[in-house]
């Protein structure tokens, strides 16, 4: 697995929590390398099993998104969250939230991107910076 320089040069080491580092490196060992589709999903049983994320760890995709390291797609049925829509006790076959590690985010000051995102958090309160689906960078636009 690679893990880009500018995690390191940029500051991202030194300003994410362990498991957002965690769930982060999840992600670029899930990709498998450059030419290959950018978004990856994370089963839980394969996250338990592989990497060892339960769901807390899971749950910091949001941070990471507002901070505008990663994008996310929201399964269909799916709150940002990750939360199911009317969810009745069983899991059925909603899809997955898909993510990708946003290079260029990385390469940004790790310093200068949270601040900015949580100036943004301050503009927006109760809104965790999510829209249609998509949240590149939305928290810092």
């Amino acid at each position: 697995m690679e893990i880009p320089a500018s995690f390191f040069t940029s500051g991202w080491i030194h300003t994410l929590e362990d498991s957002e580092i965690l769930l982060l490196l999840m992600l670029i060992a899930l990709q498998g390398g450059r030419g290959k589709s950018p978004y990856v999903k994370a089963e839980e049983r394969k996250r338990l099993a592989k990497f060892g994320i339960g769901r807390e760890a899971y749950s910091t995709h949001e941070t990471l998104s507002m901070f505008g390291l990663i994008d996310t797609l929201v399964g269909e049925g799916r709150h940002p969250n990750g939360t199911v829509e009317n969810f009745s006790g069983i899991s059925g076959d909603t899809p997955l939230h898909a993510f990708a590690v946003l290079h260029e985010g990385l390469a940004e000051s790790a310093e200068q991107a949270t601040i900015q995102a949580l100036q943004e958090m301050e503009r927006r309160p109760g809104d965790a910076g999510y829209n249609d689906g998509h949240d590149r960078g939305s928290a810092r636009q």
